[in-house]
């Protein structure tokens, strides 16, 4: 049905009527093309926002299907009445993306009669909900959409990216499939929203390295397969939320500025930008997870900042441009975290503080680093200085004692810096000037 001239994007790139038109005519029917597809998209998301309301449940049932194949319809008018392949993919990609709208209201179909007796989602959206449907209904729909689904997105993807169709089809069918699961509980929402979109992440990182996923019809395959996860957002946020929604949300939006802005642009400025504003959202997730659980762990200093100082750590390796400056604000962000828990006489404040020094102290000898290495010392001289309150308490108890403790060690001290002075004068001279070549 669908020859290789209406293939793209590794066949004809552009129409026998562009090639000999000139360069105005083709910008007007590009802003042609450009404004009835925005027309088409509003006037459909009007539908779905609105148009519910006023229309008979008979023909919300059938609406969306009926819309999709009007768009399939024109795009075979392009082909074979006007001898026009742009047109076509532009019709077909259209409706290809309707399809995951249609799929969407069956699912919201077969929750309706699994769960006709729920609460709506509130009072000003319970119209958009459909109730009182029969098993036939929901059945017939079913199989209908499938049938129309299956070959839409095969006609769609085979025009819009034929060398990628089978990973981006497979891509969309998943949405799909997920999207029609009638599960509204903010948790399994948070979950499914949460796997497909590091999937759909997965699959774009595979596909986008090909040369004909930069040209305009490979960017419209691959952003029609996030259509049934961006339906899916908007639809979880109708509902109750959960502390996995905003972590899901937080966190997929702090990996892609963090880690796919690169693949958008190349201007420092806006990664900086985007680094920042990716290292809030991590952060903003991670509270998210730490007020959830914040009974359980009784919420101490240690407990909400050193996650984020392991946080910016690890960032620190993925971040342009920012490396040293992360590591320094990790590591003071370990040590105010470690002094308020002792500062509160938190039971185990002073040997965490130790640890955390010792791992500081490893980090800034690893990244040659002056400020980790110097807050690591601190925080294990201050664990250190936490126990020294059990040696007064000694000598207190046994002042005598103390005191022949006390001089037998200063004696072996002194006479050990006699016999060694001139080493240890060497050698903290040779780690003093190591330290000041540090960052």
């Amino acid at each position: 049905m669908y020859t290789s001239k209406y293939d793209a994007p590794d066949t004809d790139r552009h129409d026998d009527v562009e090639q000999t038109s000139p360069a105005p005519g083709r910008k007007i029917t590009a802003f042609l093309r450009w404004c009835g597809s925005i027309l088409v998209v509003f006037s459909a998301a009007s539908f779905l926002i609105q148009g519910h309301e006023d229309m008979l449940p008979a023909y919300r049932y059938w609406i969306t299907l009926a819309f999709t194949l009007l768009l399939c319809g024109c795009g075979l008018v392009c082909a074979y009445a006007f001898r026009e392949t742009k047109g076509t993919r532009i019709f077909f990609a259209l409706a290809t993306g309707f399809m995951a709208v249609q799929v969407s209201q069956v699912s919201a179909m077969l929750h309706g009669y699994l769960f006709s007796a729920a609460e709506p989602m509130s009072p000003l959206l319970g119209w958009w909900q459909f109730d009182d449907i029969s098993l036939l209904t929901v059945a017939v729909n079913l199989l209908v959409t499938l049938g129309v689904l299956i070959p839409v997105v095969y006609a769609g993807f085979t025009m819009l990216a034929r060398r990628r169709r089978g990973a981006l089809s497979g891509a969309f069918y998943l949405g799909n499939a997920l999207l029609l699961l009638p599960l509204r509980e903010p948790g399994w929402m948070a979950v499914l929203l949460a796997g497909l979109l590091l999937f759909l992440r997965h699959n774009d990182r595979n596909v986008r390295d090909d040369s004909t996923m930069k040209l305009a019809e490979g960017i419209a395959a691959r952003a029609i397969v996030w259509i049934p996860a961006l339906i899916m957002l908007g639809r979880s946020l109708l509902y109750p939320g959960s502390f996995l929604l905003d972590v899901t949300l937080l966190g997929f939006a702090a990996l892609w500025l963090i880690r796919d802005i690169h693949n958008i642009t190349r201007s420092p400025i806006l990664i900086l930008w985007s680094q920042a504003l990716g290292t809030v959202g991590a952060v903003l997730a991670w509270l998210a997870v730490a007020q959830h659980f914040e009974g359980v762990f009784a919420a101490t200093h240690a407990f909400t900042l050193l996650p984020i100082a392991a946080l910016m750590f690890l960032l620190a390796d993925t971040v342009v441009g920012a490396a040293r400056l992360y590591r320094s604000g990790a590591a003071l962000i370990a040590l105010t975290a470690c002094f308020l828990d002792m500062q509160s006489a938190v039971m185990v404040a002073p040997v965490l503080t130790m640890a955390v020094g010792i791992a500081l102290g490893v980090a800034g000898l690893k990244y040659r680093e002056k400020v980790p290495f110097l807050a690591g010392m601190l925080c294990f001289v201050g664990g250190l200085l936490y126990y020294a309150q059990y040696a007064v308490v000694f000598y207190q108890a046994s002042p005598w004692l103390s005191s022949i403790a006390l001089g037998l060690g200063v004696l072996l001290l002194a006479s050990y810096i006699e016999n060694k002075e001139k080493v240890i004068l060497q050698k903290t001279k040779y780690y003093f000037n190591e330290l000041k070549s540090w960052n």
